[in-house]
């Protein structure tokens, strides 16, 4: 009940930012195998057979990618960004299995572009790159689910390799999501390699892989927004503080002129204490 309460909360309060993309996903129900990409494909047959799951299986009227035939009848969803979409399939099953969201962390990205014909013009890292905490811009969209026993986060570190295909004349997308168009499009990304999943179960666990020094916080030192950053935090230290704001890890503690300092709340202070 207090899941529900709270993830009503959630809609009402975030329908300015989420509306149009949750009802998107309400309507369509579930994540389409015609619009599958080969890392989405990948990954879901791995972990299928690794734990002896069946994919594609409807349940409680949805397309579940992996059903696992174990005494908890868990759920897994591969879902590479956008971890809101599957929320509101998550609540249709939450009664009936355990769930858990696999989601592929990019770590190192390369770029392999091609004609045509299929011959090779260069191949090249991104400078994009992205760290554990930058799960944390996926976990605004889910914040409601984070605390409960039948939800986990599996958070898998990956690298892969986007091809694109060079076109003689620019190009827009079939989404139309291109300012300026292009003379290239993406033909999928690959997978290259894998390292060890981070498992996220239970509130502390998200807590667990902030910086270090986010954790001294934890004897009660309040903190605002660029005491985030400057423990190494950086650029996602709002939305970091966001999420421990609506998953009630942090109380309001003071405000110092215009700006709002928090405290990790007493439960958690508790369990640092004990450490």
């Amino acid at each position: 009940m207090a899941c529900q309460l709270k993830i009503n909360k959630y809609f009402l309060e975030k329908s300015n930012i989420f509306t149009f993309k949750v009802h998107a996903c309400i309507v369509k129900n579930v994540i389409n195998t015609y619009n599958e990409t080969e890392l989405h494909k990948k990954l879901k047959d791995l972990y299928a057979e690794k734990y002896h799951g069946k994919t594609e299986i409807p349940e409680c009227d949805v397309i579940c990618d992996i059903i696992c035939d174990d005494n908890e009848h868990t759920v897994i969803e591969i879902q590479t960004k956008g971890l809101y979409k599957l929320l509101p399939k998550i609540l249709k099953l939450k009664d009936t299995h355990t769930i858990r969201v696999v989601h592929p962390l990019i770590t190192e990205f390369k770029i392999e572009l091609r004609d045509e014909d299929g011959n090779l013009i260069y191949k090249r890292k991104s400078p994009k790159k992205l760290s554990l905490i930058d799960v944390y811009e996926e976990l605004m969209g889910i914040y409601p689910i984070l605390d409960e026993p039948w939800f986990t986060l599996e958070i898998l570190p990956v690298t892969c390799t986007e091809k694109r295909i060079r076109t003689k004349e620019p190009v827009q997308l079939a989404n139309k999501s291109r300012r300026f168009m292009k003379n290239w499009y993406k033909a999928g990304r690959e997978l290259a390699s894998m390292q060890e999943s981070i498992i996220l179960h239970g509130l502390a666990s998200y807590i667990d892989i902030l910086p270090e020094k986010v954790k001294e916080f934890k004897d009660g030192t309040p903190f605002c927004a660029k005491d985030l950053a400057k423990a190494g935090c950086g650029k996602q230290n709002y939305r970091i503080l966001w999420v421990l704001k609506k998953t009630e890890a942090v109380e309001f503690a003071f405000k110092k002129g215009r700006t709002s300092y928090y405290r990790f709340a007493e439960y958690i202070q508790s369990k640092h204490s004990t450490l």
